[in-house]
């Protein structure tokens, strides 16, 4: 026994002494196996990228390209909601052409929705009031303060809107209760708006038909407003949210919009008060909009603005802003037409309109007042995921939510750095220790997110591309290669921010831009302007030219190929100024352009009287001859104030004016009984001593005293000729500060 135990403490001893050099083998294996590690192949990093792209795009399809079943009246039943019937309504809408404001299509489709809401008022639920009013607006002045409108003041006339109410009938309070749904009739004078915004107002008409059999439960009432105006500054929503009496009952406000045509109808604004997006996302059959598209769309970037900034910035309103946003290439062009339209577009928002006006009109928190309260309230977060369902929750739980994660994320980082070589597992036990991330393993960890987010990021670089037809202030300034360089950068970011691990290179390639067809075009607009300002001189001739111009980046070459016996001559170093925006780079020509137009089309401007005293003022009458929509630049580094009257009524009053560069503009817009005669009273600033020193050629901005522009919807025969030989993937482009086919030009010196 005891020779026994001497064996084994020999043993032990043994072992012992050659621990440290077993230590060292297993160290030296350990060393040699992570040398021979393989290379994971090629084919293996393809195969997992294949199946990201296209889950991405899977993620993406069943997100925004999948859509409800279009139904027929029969099948949604009295209550319903049809996309058929709604697109009977489109279909009508659309044939009158373009209808801007002023024109006589115009005029007939105000006439076709007034008639179809007097038969909503005829089929309506017994229990409920029907109310139809055919509003015709006073002259005013509409100027916000916010986004596109700085240093502007937007003045109408004679504008006309449809505006429906429905009210339980024996509830008498509920009249002092509503939620307002808004949209516009009218469009740019270049299309006859299916998208923007003939489904807006198709899509009302059949709300407005199911909810007249729903509300004589409801606790409040609901107020269609189908206005005109909208494009031209919002001047529709301003109009009645100013001037009409249901006004003051309005307690929440969606708006209805687009800027594509059809697709699903996002949210994209909501307010401040969180009620109306909690209320939507209960009870929405088919819910999207995401916050992102909030923050992207009030920083900016995206140069547009919807009656919703009226809503909230004039009456202090929250509530909802959709748009259609599919195809926003074809924005305010001839393509926004019927055969673009998806089956399913107008029945996704209907529905979720009708479900939401359900719940809304039935709701004990905007019949006691609550949601038109000024106290502060939390913001919302939402979001949707996959379009199935939406999350919202408020901005305090959000700061703490993702706070949480950003400081775990840290937590766990800085742990492994310290623990491990590198980016390693966050192992806290000595039992083993902590080994090395693998590439693999980490981007298996990311896919989840990435793809759930895939969606989003795909829409947004998607809207991106296609809204940059509008992002040059300079129209055709820039590069052809601008757009490419922008989109290049976009996907780079989101690629870098999203997979965070990955080195990622983007190519900056040519093609990114699809190419221009019938149903996309490239906008590029032919203006006949007629400068009738002389040079300051009297009784010189006007100066008469075509001139072709593009929003979007490039040259011309391409659309004017077809021109050569036009004698049409392109360069950058001639800048017009349209003085609402100036044209860097275009085309012209003067051959045969004195026809079409007369001296009796041309704007006056005339000093009545300046009186040079210490307070130096000037009164200038202005004749806009046969135009309703003109624009005019007033010089405010001489001028301090003004005020401007139209048949002896003020217009715009003395007081509260911003100015950009030294500017600011009226925009006048108004249907055809709107005034033509306006006076214009400046008041100069103090010691005011400004001259123009007229030997001089060149004459410069700071030399002007007003700056004229007036707008007519004719085509001149110069025009018709080179619109004729256009290519057919080109179109004209419109907006609210872009001129019409015709544009007169007058300035008025400092030097009276």
């Amino acid at each position: 026994m005891g020779e026994t135990m001497r064996r084994r403490r020999s043993e032990n001893t043994s072992s012992s002494n050659n621990q440290p050099e077993q230590a060292e083998e297993v160290e030296e294996t350990t060393n040699k196996n992570r040398r021979r590690r393989p290379h994971r192949s090629a084919f293996v990093w393809f195969s997992l990228l294949i199946l990201l792209f296209n889950g991405s795009w899977a993620v993406f399809h069943l997100q925004f390209e999948r859509l409800p079943d279009p139904l027929p009246l029969d099948r949604a039943g009295k209550r319903g909601f049809s996309e058929v019937s709604a697109m009977a309504h489109v279909t009508a809408l659309t044939a009158f052409g373009p209808h801007p404001v002023g024109s006589d299509a115009l005029d007939l489709a105000v006439q076709y929705v007034l008639e179809a809401a007097e038969k909503i008022k005829k089929t309506a639920h017994w229990e409920v009031d029907v109310e139809v009013d055919l509003f015709r607006a006073e002259p005013g002045v509409n100027q916000l303060v916010g986004g596109l409108f700085k240093g502007k003041s937007l003045v109408y006339a004679d504008l006309k809107h449809v505006v429906l109410r429905i009210v339980p009938k024996y509830l008498t309070e509920a009249r002092e209760n509503a939620i307002l749904v808004s949209s516009h009739i009218d469009t740019v004078f270049s299309t006859g708006g299916a998208g923007d915004c003939s489904s807006c107002v198709a899509v009302m008409l059949e709300l407005a038909r199911g909810v007249s059999n729903w509300a004589h439960g409801f606790k409040n009432s609901v107020i269609f407003l189908f206005n005109t105006g909208e494009e031209e500054g919002l001047n529709g929503a301003h109009s009645f949210i100013t001037q009409h009496p249901w006004s003051g009952t309005i307690r929440s406000a969606v708006d209805l919009e687009a800027i594509g045509v059809g697709g699903k109808s996002s949210i994209f604004q909501t307010g401040s008060d969180p009620w109306a997006i909690e209320s939507f996302a209960r009870v929405a059959k088919y819910p999207s909009g995401q916050v992102i598209a909030q923050d992207l769309f009030l920083s900016g970037a995206i140069k547009s603005a919807t009656d919703f900034q009226v809503y909230k910035e004039v009456a202090g309103l929250s509530g909802l802003d959709f748009a259609y946003a599919d195809t926003s290439a074809v924005y305010h062009t001839k393509n926004d037409k019927l055969k673009l339209l998806k089956p399913g577009s107008l029945q996704h928002l209907g529905e979720n309109m009708l479900a939401f006006l359900l719940q809304a009109g039935s709701s004990s928190y905007i019949a006691n007042g609550k949601a038109s309260e000024t106290e502060p309230v939390e913001k919302a977060i939402y979001f949707d995921i996959l379009g199935m369902y939406m999350v919202v929750y408020h901005e305090r739980l959000a700061s703490l939510l993702h706070n949480s994660v950003v400081l775990q994320a840290l937590l766990i980082w800085t742990t492994s750095l310290f623990m491990g070589d590198g980016l390693a597992e966050a192992t806290l036990t000595p039992a083993r220790a902590p080994r090395q991330l693998k590439i693999i393993t980490l981007l298996v960890g990311l896919t989840v997110p990435v793809l759930v987010s895939a969606g989003v990021f795909i829409q947004l670089v998607g809207s991106i591309t296609a809204n940059l037809v509008r992002f040059d202030r300079s129209p055709g300034s820039t590069p052809d290669w601008l757009g490419n360089m922008i989109t290049a950068a976009a996907v780079s970011a989101v690629v870098c921010l999203t997979l965070v691990y990955l080195l990622s290179y983007v190519h900056l390639s040519a093609g990114v831009f699809p190419a221009f067809t019938e149903d996309i075009s490239r906008t590029v607009n032919v203006v006949h302007v007629v400068d009738t300002s002389g040079g300051f001189t009297a009784n010189q001739k006007p100066l008469s030219h075509v001139y072709i111009f593009s929003n979007t980046p490039g040259k011309l070459t391409n659309e004017i190929g077809g021109l050569k016996d036009e004698r049409i001559v392109c360069e950058k170093a001639r800048i017009l100024d349209l003085v609402t925006f100036t044209v860097e780079y275009g085309c012209w020509s003067t051959e045969e352009s004195e026809s079409g137009w007369s001296k009796e089309d041309t704007p006056v401007l005339h000093v009545e009287s300046d009186s040079t005293g210490e307070s130096r003022k000037t009164v200038v009458s202005i004749d806009t001859k046969v135009s309703n929509r003109w624009a005019l630049a007033i010089n405010t580094k001489e001028i301090e104030d003004f005020k401007l009257e139209g048949n002896e009524e003020e217009m715009v009053p003395v007081g509260d004016k911003t100015s950009i560069d030294g500017w600011h503009t009226i925009q006048f817009s108004g249907g055809k009984d709107s005034p033509k005669q306006f006076k214009l009273t400046l008041f100069w600033f103090k010691n005011a001593t400004r001259t123009l020193h007229k030997e001089n050629k060149q004459i410069r901005d700071s030399d002007l005293l007003l700056k004229l522009r007036t707008d007519v919807n004719r085509i001149t025969p110069k025009t018709a000729r080179i619109l004729d030989k256009l290519p057919p993937w080109v179109s004209q482009f419109g907006k609210s500060t872009s001129p019409y086919t015709l544009a007169f030009l007058n300035k008025l010196p400092v030097d009276l």
